[in-house]
């Protein structure tokens, strides 16, 4: 073993999050900030009911536009996280905290990290992907990220671990050489689509995830285990939620990994998110906001405090 140091895992907080307002505020953030970004420099009065405001709170008020109004919701959003458990250190930040170092966070899957979406018919990877909101939504509230877009499309869980069917090189050069501070992975879609023409090895998917976790853990990253999100298919989907609940199970199993749950959020804070699946698989950039919104409010308590 070489003696080069490597960098600490970012460390929780003690306290959870609390359960019973995530759907809703997720849900209110998504929306208002894909409103935003749609239309940019309208009015956005009669959206301020996302941070629990009526439309008659705010009648006769002067209307807020583009940036200011994303930065106020996303900090109004933020503070019904203010006791999740920031980071353990955090009463220590001082005003030197401006100087803070810059977390790296590299996103790796497969088309859904990517951003791949069906669009009149035709399938392009949209530049309103999860990852790009995620970057927007982290440094709107005035953290200092740094992300990366490793998806690739029809990937399996193999294929990242191994490095084949266009993933560049195997997972573990890839964490040798990554200088990320957090790695974010998210397989499972085509895993259930295997499974769905006759493929069924759930112990397998459940190894080969074992090994990307301790891998990574390996090489100092602090990982988040990322679960699908649902499809139409009901046959397909069943295969999905168990993909999920393994890797749930995965992240019990390891302490330090933390777990971003994109099948149960989405199934449970949005209410009609097959309508969101163009093609029943691939998000539109409805849901792509809304999956954003969910891992922003996973990474949050272990970003260095503000």
């Amino acid at each position: 073993m070489s003696g080069k140091a490597t960098r600490p895992a970012l460390r929780l907080g003690d306290r959870p999050c609390p359960k019973a307002p995530e759907a809703s505020a997720i849900l209110h953030f998504a929306r208002a900030l894909d409103d935003l970004q749609a239309s940019p420099g309208r009015s956005l009065s009669t959206s301020s009911q996302f941070i629990g405001r009526s439309d008659e709170d705010v009648a006769g008020s002067a209307p807020l536009h583009g940036k200011c109004i994303m930065r106020i919701a996303f900090i109004v959003w933020l503070g019904a996280f203010a006791w999740c458990g920031f980071p353990a250190d955090a009463s220590a930040a001082t005003a030197g905290s401006a100087a803070r170092q810059t977390v790296r966070i590299a996103m790796y899957g497969d088309s859904t990290m990517l951003g791949t979406t069906r669009k009149n018919g035709t399938y392009t990877v949209t530049p309103r992907n999860a990852v790009s909101q995620l970057d927007a939504m982290l440094t709107a509230a005035g953290y200092k990220v740094e992300l990366s877009n490793h998806g690739v499309n029809m990937i399996i869980t193999d294929d990242l671990l191994d490095g084949t069917h266009g993933v560049p090189r195997s997972w573990i050069a890839e964490m040798k050489s990554s200088k990320a501070d957090i790695v974010v992975i998210n397989t499972g879609l085509n895993d259930a689509a295997l499974a769905r023409t006759g493929w069924d090895d759930m112990a397998h998917v459940k190894t080969r995830w074992t090994q990307l976790v301790k891998i990574a853990i390996a090489h100092g990253k602090t990982v988040f285990v990322e679960t699908p999100n649902p499809c139409t298919d009901s046959t397909t989907d069943a295969i999905v939620a168990r993909i999920a609940d393994a890797q749930a199970a995965i992240v019990k199993e390891n302490p330090g990994t933390h777990l971003i749950d994109q099948y149960h959020e989405i199934r449970r804070g949005m209410p009609t998110w097959a309508a969101h699946l163009p093609d029943g698989i691939h998000p539109d950039d409805t849901l792509y906001t809304f999956k954003a919104a969910v891992e922003a409010r996973a990474l949050i308590p272990v970003l260095p405090p503000l």
